[in-house]
């Protein structure tokens, strides 16, 4: 091995491994410079991911339910029908008591409720809940 290289290994071997006092690593006894040259390779992620839209399944738009629907707000009015809702009544939804995936019937009137949204969202989180804990909401016999 020549001069030079001997002088080199002998520094490697003994040179400090650990941090120097300004926090620089160290390489053969020299502090290294931090690479500010190397920006970010890769643009920022989103902060939040959208979740896909909400398709409606076809039932929803067949004449069969929309014919129930009108029948069922003229007979009911257009009005939650949640003991003492105080929403506005411009929107509500027809929605099953006992909800389809669980068993309940599809077209019969006293399987469905108009609800604003809010109780609408409310008794939806509440079936999907007991669905995923292996019970059916409202006593269908679907799971």
């Amino acid at each position: 091995m020549c001069g030079a290289s001997a002088t080199i290994l002998s520094k490697l071997d003994n040179a400090p491994l650990g941090p120097w006092p300004s926090g620089a690593l160290s390489f053969a006894g020299a502090p290294m410079g931090k690479l500010k040259a190397l920006g970010p390779r890769l643009g920022g992620m989103p902060a939040k991911v959208k979740a896909a839209p909400k398709v409606a399944e076809g039932f929803y738009s067949s004449p069969e339910w929309r014919g129930l629907m009108a029948d069922i707000r003229r007979e009911r009015g257009n009005r939650c029908e949640r003991a003492g809702c105080p929403t506005p009544t411009h929107r509500v939804i027809g929605d099953h008591i006992v909800e389809r995936k669980d068993g309940g019937a599809d077209l019969d009137p006293r399987n469905v409720e108009l609800l604003c949204f809010t109780h609408h969202q409310q008794k939806t989180a509440a079936a999907r809940a007991a669905r995923a804990q292996g019970r059916t909401w409202g006593g269908g016999s679907k799971v």
